[in-house]
């Protein structure tokens, strides 16, 4: 989460690229999965743009489950 006070300044997208990156170094890694707040259209069109593509509801049926294949 990046504060509102600096947000749309790159950090976040800056941020989620160097995660994604080491954590494709895993392993026998097959997926990366996120959850988010299905009345967010702001951060489904950021994840989406990363690649995520949504599946459905998490298991607890609060949060949109998006995935990327590895």
């Amino acid at each position: 989460m990046v504060d509102e006070n600096y947000q749309n300044t790159g950090i976040g997208r800056k941020a989620l690229q160097l995660a994604l990156n080491e954590i494709k170094q895993t392993d026998g890694l097959e997926e990366i999965e996120i959850c988010y707040n299905p009345n967010n259209p702001v951060v489904k069109d950021f994840y989406g743009s990363f690649g995520f593509v949504e599946v459905g509801i998490d298991p607890e049926g609060e949060d949109v489950l998006a995935i990327i294949k590895i």
